[in-house]
């Protein structure tokens, strides 16, 4: 994950076998834990379905 300019908040390497999403979802916990406030988050299109209903439930910017 790297903020507006492209300076790195947080990385996270994982087995072949965890998806993008479940992923996504740890990482972006870590990240707004460590960086707060988090004003907006930008997402490629494979991070649809869960992990949008993930941050539109449990974050503070939904």
């Amino acid at each position: 994950m790297v903020d507006t300019p492209g300076l790195l908040l947080g990385v996270m390497v994982t087995a072949a076998d965890i998806g993008d999403r479940a992923a996504g979802q740890v990482l972006l916990a870590q990240v707004a834990a460590a960086h707060h406030p988090l004003a907006l988050v930008w997402a490629d299109g494979g991070y649809t379905g869960s992990l949008v209903e993930y941050c539109l439930a449990s974050s503070p910017w939904s």
